[in-house]
């Protein structure tokens, strides 16, 4: 639980705004996102309704005030200064900006849907829980400002920043409904062609890779992106250092370091996917689901099954036999109400079933610890045991949302300790000790008092760990029998793969398990 909380703390951390920060004057004059710092008592504000120009809102304005409501819609703001004017529920649908002088201007749960916002300056601008829908805001500066919230209310579809000056911007996204950023709501991406993105923080608008996003030509230059945004530079040309960041980490790529990873994303891209058999052969019906595009899980399943058979085969020969037998079960799912889900099942067990085979394979040794991961940032073999993933690896830690630490005793048990955040910032813990190897299942598991059955709670094969069968424990199967985990209703463990870390990090890691314990 100790970690659970450091973990959401150093989340939120990462996304609130910095109250005190005067370059965004109407983070100031309004107060912080959470409403941790107050608003001054001595900020004007004005009521937006009652104003019937810009010049007349302008004057009224002068040097910074909040305008509460109010619908602008389609008024012409080019030929005035609004200085530190911040919208609060405004109504700016189809307003001109182009031009125009608004240094520090905020908009704040406002409609800015059509708007013209090209050659704006407005250095320091505030976009809270904003509509940019359709924006244009090309060629704008909008140098040291800040973009915030906006799940549900605000929009982003179709804005347009092309050329934009951004240098020293930050998307500030949260994981919750209330401080998440917007989702596209549909095909029109935003387009920043040409933007300067330099020193810029991108890292926590994580739900868009940068392939979402039109970037042709923008300059990325020291700008803070997250691995995941990194993984999407797959292809792309790097040519100025770049900032990888997770939670508290923080690393300074140089334009060879960012070039090779990316350039390695592709290549690990590349290797063979699908299931375990050229799909141009496929013959049965579960073979050729097996191939379906849209159900990529499947096909991996296959292949993963297939190389633990192969090394089964090697050493249990009635292995061979066993295969056939379970091949005509797996076949029969074709013939249920729900065949996908069937073959799932069916490939799950064999694999546990292979991995009981095979035995222990001691890869973990006996007082050691392993840190398992997301894998945001799929990688090849060989760039994972180069130096620069040695540097990188802290960073990829403390970006997971989801993070297990297992550990072996001297008698040979496991213990395995994690948590994983999910959406709305619903959370998983787990915690279990005295665990071994059921060669039945292939699970790590813990015999349930008083009953001839195992909870099983880990799978580790080929350097990844799968949590309960399901990522969460399930109410009709034996581990929800015992207090092993607690997970909120939109969190779950997904499959973790492991990561070296240095021994001081590793250590880090082993200390907040026992202190979990």
């Amino acid at each position: 639980m100790i970690r659970l909380l450091a973990i959401i703390s150093i989340l939120l951390l990462t996304i609130t705004p910095a109250w005190a920060d005067s370059a965004v004057p109407c983070v100031r004059m309004l107060g912080d996102f959470w409403g941790e710092t107050p608003a001054p008592s001595d900020i004007r504000t004005l009521d937006g309704t009652a104003y019937k120009s810009p010049e007349d809102l302008a004057r009224a304005v002068g040097d910074g005030a909040v305008i509460q409501g109010g619908n602008f819609s389609e008024w012409d703001f080019r030929k005035v200064r609004l200085t530190k004017a911040c919208f609060v529920e405004a109504d700016l649908k189809g307003s001109v900006w182009t031009g125009a002088s608004a240094p520090g201007v905020g908009f704040i749960k406002s409609d800015l849907t059509e708007a013209a916002l090209s050659s704006i300056r407005a250095p320091g601008v505030l976009f809270r829980d904003a509509v940019l829908t359709n924006t244009h805001a090309d060629k704008a500066d909008f140098s040291g400002g800040w973009f915030e919230g906006g799940w549900f209310d605000g929009g982003v579809d179709g804005w347009k920043l092309d050329e934009a000056n951004l240098t020293g911007f930050t998307f500030s996204c949260g994981i919750t409904l209330s401080d998440g950023c917007p989702l596209y709501d549909g095909d029109r991406q935003i387009s920043a062609r040409g933007a300067d993105f330099t020193r810029a923080k991108l890292s926590s608008f994580h739900r868009y890779g940068l392939s979402d996003i039109e970037l042709d030509g923008a300059v990325l230059d020291r700008t803070e992106i997250s691995p995941g945004q990194l993984a999407s530079m797959k292809g792309r040309k790097i040519v100025h250092p770049l900032v990888l960041t997770g939670a508290d980490r923080t690393i300074e790529l140089s334009v060879e370091e960012a070039q090779a990873i990316a350039d390695d994303t592709a290549i690990a891209a590349s290797f063979a996917s699908g299931p375990s058999f050229d799909c141009a052969r496929a013959a049965s019906a579960v073979e050729k689901m097996l191939c379906l595009p849209d159900a990529p899980d499947l096909g991996q399943a296959d292949r993963d099954m297939a190389a633990l058979f192969a090394r089964v085969r090697k050493v249990r020969p009635q292995a061979v036999a066993e295969q056939r037998q379970w091949i005509g079960q797996r076949d029969a799912c074709m013939r249920g109400e729900y065949p996908s889900d069937c073959v799932r099942a069916a490939h799950r067990d064999r694999i546990g079933v292979l991995l009981g085979q095979l035995g222990e394979q001691e890869w973990l040794a006996r007082g050691q610890g392993a840190v398992f991961i997301e894998d945001s940032l799929p990688l090849t073999d060989a760039m994972r045991a180069s130096a620069v993933f040695a540097r990188i690896a802290p960073v990829l830690a403390g970006a997971s949302d989801a993070l297990v630490y297992v550990s072996r005793a001297a008698d040979g048990s496991y213990a395995v300790s994690g948590e994983a955040v999910g959406a709305n910032a619903h959370t998983c813990s787990l915690g279990a000790s005295g665990l071994r190897l059921d060669p039945l299942t292939g699970w790590y598991s813990a015999p349930i008092p008083g009953k001839r059955l195992n909870a099983r709670v880990i799978r580790v094969h080929d350097d990844v760990v799968e949590v309960f069968e399901s990522g969460r424990p399930s109410g009709d199967l034996p581990e929800a029998e015992l207090d092993y985990a607690s997970c909120g209703m939109r969190a779950a463990f997904s499959p973790l793969r492991r990561i070296d870390l240095q021994p001081a990090d590793l250590k880090r890691y082993a200390d907040q398990a026992r202190l979990h314990e």
